[in-house]
């Protein structure tokens, strides 16, 4: 028997963005493919265990009582490594591993954006992802990430070249699946986005002011990980909706009913929004940037640089004019192919038999 963990004291819900999808769609992915060579334990928060309660029939769930990131850190680095004692294999769901571990380990990186955007980020956590990222990628026995985009930033970067990619782990249910929203008129633009500067979110809320009002452009509904008031940019009321977190069912109503998704982040590791308006058959409105160009390929309306509010409103009005194909039968079933949870599970599971001797 295997003994894996997987470390999930990252995940705070409605607050840590795309990496709850990412997880939790894995997490669902290992459930329905049930290793049976495998013992999988999780380690979450203790304020978090609700939300992973439907993982224990098979999983066992370790809690770990710690408040506050630095904590978390602390626990993460100091703790962590002598439990590590217990597993064969540990997982890091979240970029970082510690400097000493017990065990083989797997890291998830998902993204450079502290080292292509560090005026974005805090002093302290900027200078913790400085630290702990590079020993990560370097002491990892494996190293993972989630588009070929960051397999080759982390090459480029770091020099590792045995990185594997592993797509996120998508699932878009039915439409009927969800609670009704009679209360949002229809068209809308969805923006599934956290409020983080390179989001460029700022720009996209000015371009909504731009827009021609004869033209009748459609709503913009404004998602993400953040509550409503705590939207910083100004939206006229006739032009704008900000919902800030929804949970997954609406999140998958929001995309079966828009007319377009509108990202027009500068970074992404992936990019999930892209990859999900794609499997529900919706148009995609994005920055020219390589992670969109990836996941997309040409089945978008692309914002060019600098990908501010004039450009961000020239794609708009291109859309509006001329409309956008939805994805083709073959782009989207290639794309469900590499994202699907099981699949996705299936190709984490195998890096972890690669670890140990003898797994068959």
């Amino acid at each position: 028997m295997i003994r894996v963990a997987f470390e999930c004291t990252n995940f705070r819900k409605g607050e840590v963005g795309g990496y709850e999808g990412f997880l939790l769609n894995l997490l669902d992915g290992l459930y329905e493919t049930h290793p049976e060579d495998m013992e999988i334990t999780l380690f979450v928060l203790s304020d978090q265990r609700s939300n992973f309660k439907k993982y224990g029939s098979r999983f066992r769930i370790r809690v770990v009582s710690v408040r506050g990131t630095i904590r978390r850190i602390l626990w993460q680095n100091l703790v962590l490594p002598f439990y590590s004692r217990d597993f064969d294999v540990v997982v890091f769901t979240a970029n970082v591993r510690p400097w000493i571990l017990f065990s083989k380990s797997i890291t998830v990186i998902h993204d450079l954006q502290y080292r292509f955007f560090p005026e974005y980020w805090p002093r302290g956590m900027l200078l913790y992802r400085k630290l702990l990222v590079p020993i990560s990628i370097r002491r990892s026995d494996r190293v993972a990430t989630i588009s070929n985009t960051v397999r080759e930033e982390i090459r480029r970067e770091f020099g590792r070249q045995d990185i594997d990619v592993c797509y996120q782990a998508i699932a878009i249910n039915p439409p009927a699946d969800c609670e009704p929203l009679a209360e949002i008129p229809e068209p809308f633009f969805l923006v599934p986005s956290i409020l983080f500067p390179h989001k460029n979110i700022e720009n996209l809320a000015a371009a909504c002011s731009q827009l021609d009002r004869e033209k009748s452009p459609p709503l913009f509904i404004f998602i993400g990980a953040y509550a409503p008031e705590d939207f910083p940019h100004e939206i006229p009321a006739d032009r704008g909706l900000v919902l800030g977190y929804v949970d997954r069912g609406m999140r998958d109503h929001l995309l079966a009913r828009c007319t377009a998704m509108i990202l027009p982040s500068l970074y992404e590791g992936f990019g999930m929004p892209y990859a999900e308006a794609l499997l529900a058959g919706k148009p995609v409105i994005a920055c020219d940037i390589p992670i969109a160009r990836e996941v997309l390929g040409d089945d978008a309306i692309f914002i060019q640089p600098p990908f501010g509010s004039a450009e961000i409103t020239a794609a708009i009005e291109r859309f509006l004019q001329h409309g956008q194909q939805p994805p083709s039968r073959e782009v989207v079933e290639r794309l469900k192919e590499r994202t699907r949870p099981r699949k996705v599970a299936e190709r984490y599971l195998k890096l972890i038999r690669d670890l140990m001797p003898h797994s068959g």
